[in-house]
């Protein structure tokens, strides 16, 4: 029998995590013999428990942030990671077509349809130091990664809400710096920069389509480039992400590579997958690595997914 652990962090979605997590304990209780349920209790505790399960399949019960802990724990063996979405944005499951109900994504686990998927491997180096780290669905420097850093205090609010108010906050104090940014060796910009956004997903920020071209499993990372630009401009410009409707804007760069690297003389914040890993960067290397790891996603076997047995 093939083994699931589900990782549960409570406090995924404001709260949200606790929940779903009571909900599949129910239901595991009930009809799914061969299955745990541990629950972390701090920042990094879904990695460490993820890696030291002895399940062939982990489940992550979280949002973005979860699954980049989990991605960052199992990487590189031979685990399979399950996705039961419980966060505030929920970026990652849109490039896999899973469902944000928890009852239907648990139906998806069921079915052990699984595809291998890509990962992006970052490098920084900042005042501070510096450190490397997988990222499932994106990493971005700048304005994006300033959001992603008011998005942690903000407790009453999920969603877009949740990061359109983050925006504005981050609007108030962001000063752009001047990046130099290079793709696949080539320097493409060198000038103030709002933000550099790397997808392996098309989705960041709850419901922001940066880098809409963007594929998990096509061995290219994503990269949309923002010049900076007043705060009206800004505004006017999100309704054009949302749509995927920003491509051929002035000032804004969309292209793609397996290699991309941001510099300045001027520290400037980064961000994986939501998560602030370095608020005084200066510089980052990021590659990506093809078909690093599987993932259980809808669907029916085909020529890229297999599938494995209950």
């Amino acid at each position: 029998m093939t083994r699931t652990c589900f990782v549960v962090n409570p406090h995924a979605g404001k709260g949200k995590g606790r929940a779903v997590g009571k909900f599949l304990e129910q239901i595991l209780a009930r009809d799914k013999p061969g299955s745990d349920i541990v629950y972390t209790e701090g920042r990094g505790e879904a990695g460490r428990l993820a890696a030291e399960s002895d399940a062939e399949i982990v489940v992550a019960v979280g949002g973005d942030g979860t699954i980049n802990e989990m991605v960052n724990g199992i990487a590189g063996s031979r685990k399979i990671l399950g996705i039961v979405p419980s966060g505030s944005g929920n970026d990652s499951i849109k490039s896999l077509k899973i469902s944000p109900d928890p009852e239907k994504a648990l139906e998806t686990i069921r079915q052990r349809s699984i595809l291998s998927v890509d990962l992006g491997w970052i490098e920084w180096k900042g005042v501070s130091g510096g450190g490397t780290r997988w990222f499932f669905n994106g990493a971005g420097i700048g304005f994006d990664a300033a959001v992603a850093d008011r998005v942690a205090g903000i407790r009453t609010l999920r969603g877009t809400l949740l990061y359109m108010a983050a925006v504005l906050l981050a609007l108030r104090e962001f000063r752009p710096p001047d990046l130099r940014v290079s793709v696949d060796g080539a320097e493409r910009l060198r000038q103030p920069m709002l933000l550099v956004a790397i997808g392996n997903g098309p989705c960041a920020g709850g419901g922001f389509f940066l880098t809409p071209g963007a594929r998990v499993d096509d061995g290219v990372l994503d990269v949309c480039a923002i010049t900076a630009m007043p705060a009206w401009q800004i505004l006017r410009l999100i309704p054009k992400v949302m749509r995927a409707a920003h491509g051929g804007t002035p000032g804004i760069m969309l292209t793609s590579g397996k290699g991309v690297t941001v510099s300045s003389g001027k520290a400037f914040p980064v961000h994986t997958d939501g998560e602030v890993v370095c608020t005084d960067a200066e510089s980052v290397s990021i590659r990506i690595h093809p078909a690093s790891i599987r993932v259980i996603v809808p669907g029916p076997t085909t020529t890229k997914r297999e599938r494995i047995p209950a």
